[in-house]
């Protein structure tokens, strides 16, 4: 179900009576909880009729009505021109407004982010005929860029299926709303273009019909919508209505003001693929610089109760919900004690206007001058779902003012994400050359500094071996990162390969590119194994480095590896040994003689042990686990292959027989090879 919203309007002053230096006295008033009082002695004052919105108990189609997100601070008047002066606080200037939250500081590479090259599409319903005129005495008023004019941004209306049919006039307050959206977004990105879409009405079905329209209209990046309603049990069926575009069309970002009602915000601010933007009371110096702000009182913020809590905001909202979607994302000045100059001559001229009305197509100002920045980097334009909105989740702390004072009814601001004003507003000279690619974050890997292997051996980077090496990238938002590894004496071998796609060398080898979503190469890296070079002892460094394609920003780490000498097989013998003539000898425990093998190397693997005498036979004492490769049991020479332990229980009762009636000395040799790393150790007993 869609709640009806109450547009207030303290006061209707009479224009001729109102002097220029009252009405700078009363704009030198900062009180956040009052509308402002007449700006006059004796104003001719009528109460504003009321302007409540029809509401409706189906979900958001024809029969359903969506309403404007603006609340009218006060009626300037027709006769009244604002004055552009240092010390005016309220209402606030678009150079005031840049000011404060830093928009006038953006530059890329030199190139002012004004939006040049990017068109800003604004939705709203019916027709306000005067809005081109009314945006020309704006900009005229301001010294903003004016439109259609050579070298500068263009701005038209279009119906709701894109023509230049245009819907009937309304007297329901959709022309201020116009006003407003038009006037503030080209404040903010003064050189963007600008499509007004007027649907025909006011319902769902018309203002979605307008929302894909300029969802898939040439040349549109971003779209604002200052309107909204309650939310109904079918709405995650029309989300897609905001993030759709057609095949080939470069990215979009969709924002929606959470609506001046306090608890509960509305519907489409909820969808979890739109940047859910909230209010704020914005307090700046005389020359625009920025205060303090705190929680507007009316703006819009809650926990959805329809759409579950999307990838981006896990972990990421202070623990408020851990199932379902939040707003606000962001926000921005809305409280309409502290609100903006708005010209609507068909309502009665200048205004002063806020509401996350305001807060929502200021935003969008700024996203048009990250997508610019982007495409002088030569990416594409943000996708507002799957990376505009991860990235203001992943920017630091430190790029927004943390609104911590303040309340909507409901909820209160607090450290950190909070349900009236989310994240925060922004340090925009911080957060939007981070959109657009040109911020410090570049990806980064974390791991141990050091890692030590034993010769012919093999180390692996693993969870389980508390060594991990893990992957992280806040500008990734679900797109592939290529992944770089290599080593000088050994090869790299990944843990998996699910999901990637090999660009440069091999698995296996010294150096390879791998490409994947940061997700595939984390699962890749656990389990990363290092295997030096055959019989290496010495130093190694692995290297790793990830690098974002969209960003080109790369981040890399290297670990010293040292390679440790492994200890070769030992044999212990006694060193001689006498028998009788035609007699025999057993070396064993039991005589205190035993001849055995130890080989720390051998890692479990087989090793093989050849025995040999000249005068003379040898006889096992045992044969399990043995596999004979040369000679025979019994004879004078053998070589048998096997674990250490069956070896050594072997050599455990081993006989030699000197050959009949032979007298004088014999020499039993034993060797051992390690055949997992070549080594090898010998030993002999002298014989009488």
């Amino acid at each position: 179900m869609l709640f009806p919203r109450r547009l207030t309007l303290s006061r209707k002053f009479n224009s001729k009576t109102v002097s220029q230096s009252s009405r700078s006295q009363r704009r030198h008033r900062r009180d956040s909880a009052l509308v402002p009082s007449p700006i006059c002695c004796a104003p001719t004052v009528e109460e504003l009729e009321s302007r409540q919105m029809l509401s409706a108990v189906a979900t958001m189609g024809a029969s359903t009505l969506a309403v404007p997100t603006y609340v009218i601070g006060a009626r300037l008047g027709s006769g009244i021109k604002p004055t552009i002066q240092p010390n005016t606080v309220a209402p606030i200037t678009p150079a005031e407004m840049r000011a404060a939250y830093g928009v006038n500081q953006i530059s890329f590479n030199g190139v002012v982010g004004d939006g040049t090259g990017q068109t800003v599409a604004i939705v709203d319903a019916y027709n306000d005929p005067n809005i081109i005129g009314d945006a020309a005495t704006f900009n005229s008023q301001f010294g903003l860029q004016q439109f259609n004019v050579a070298g500068g941004p263009t701005f038209k209306v279009l119906g709701q299926t894109g023509t230049t049919t245009l819907p009937t006039v309304n007297g329901q307050g959709w022309d201020l709303e116009e006003s407003l959206d038009v006037e503030w977004v080209h404040s903010m990105a003064p050189k963007a273009n600008i499509i007004l879409f007027e649907a025909n009405s006011n319902s769902g079905n018309d203002l979605y019909t307008a929302e894909l329209t300029a969802a898939g209209y040439p040349g549109v990046s971003v779209i604002s919508n200052s309107w909204g309603g309650g939310e109904y049990s079918t709405e995650t069926s029309d989300d897609g209505n905001f993030f759709v575009t057609p095949a080939g069309h470069q990215g979009v970002t969709f924002l929606a003001s959470t609506g001046d009602d306090g608890t509960p915000a509305g519907y489409p601010s909820y969808s979890s693929d739109v940047v859910a933007v909230g209010g704020t009371n914005l307090q700046i110096q005389a020359d625009g610089t920025y205060i303090s702000e705190s929680a507007w009182s009316s703006g819009g913020g809650g926990i959805s109760q329809f759409e579950s809590q999307p990838s981006y905001q896990v972990g990421k909202v202070n623990g408020l919900s851990a199932t379902q979607r939040t707003v606000p994302d962001v926000s921005a000045d809305a409280d309409p004690n502290t609100g903006v100059f708005v010209y609507d001559s068909f309502s009665g001229a200048w205004f002063q206007v806020g509401g996350t009305s305001l807060s929502c197509p200021l935003w969008a100002g700024m996203v048009a001058i990250a997508d610019q920045g982007r495409i002088l980097a030569g990416e594409t334009t943000l996708n507002g779902a799957t990376q505009t909105l991860p990235m203001l989740y992943n920017l630091p702390s430190t790029d927004f003012h943390d609104v911590t004072t303040g309340n909507n009814g409901t909820y209160s601001a607090g450290p950190g994400y909070d349900l009236t004003t989310g994240r925060g507003t922004p340090f925009a000279n911080l957060v939007v050359p981070a959109l657009a690619g040109y911020g410090t974050i570049a990806p980064s890997l974390a791991g141990p500094a050091t890692g030590s292997v034993t010769e012919n051996s093999f180390l692996t980077f693993s969870s389980a071996n508390g060594n991990q090496i893990t992957a992280t990238d806040p500008f990734s938002a679900g797109n592939p990162d290529s992944l770089t590894l290599s080593v000088s004496n050994g090869t790299v071998t990944l843990g998996s390969t699910t999901g990637l796609t090999f660009l440069a060398g091999a698995n296996g080898s010294a150096s390879f590119t791998v490409s994947g979503t940061l997700g595939a190469l984390n699962a890749a890296i656990n389990g990363l194994t290092y295997q030096p070079t055959t019989n290496y002892v010495g130093s190694d460094t692995l290297v790793v480095s990830l690098t974002d394609g969209g960003e080109s920003l790369t981040g890399s780490m290297n670990v010293a590896l040292t390679v440790n000498a492994v200890a070769p097989p030992v044999i212990t013998a006694p060193a001689t040994a006498t028998v009788t003539e035609n007699g025999s000898l057993a070396f064993s425990t039991a005589n205190a003689n035993l001849i055995s093998l130890s080989d720390n190397g051998a890692a479990g693997t087989a090793d093989s042990a050849t025995l040999t005498v000249s005068h003379g036979t040898i006889t096992l004492g045992s044969a399990t686990g043995l596999i004979v490769l040369a000679g025979a049991n019994g004879t004078a020479t053998v070589t048998v292959k096997g674990t250490v332990a069956n070896l050594n229980a072997a050599l455990n009762g081993l006989v030699y027989q000197p050959t009949t009636n032979y007298t004088g000395s014999d020499t039993l040799s034993v060797s051992i090879v390690d055949s997992h790393d070549g080594l090898s150790g010998s030993g002999s007993v002298a014989l009488t």
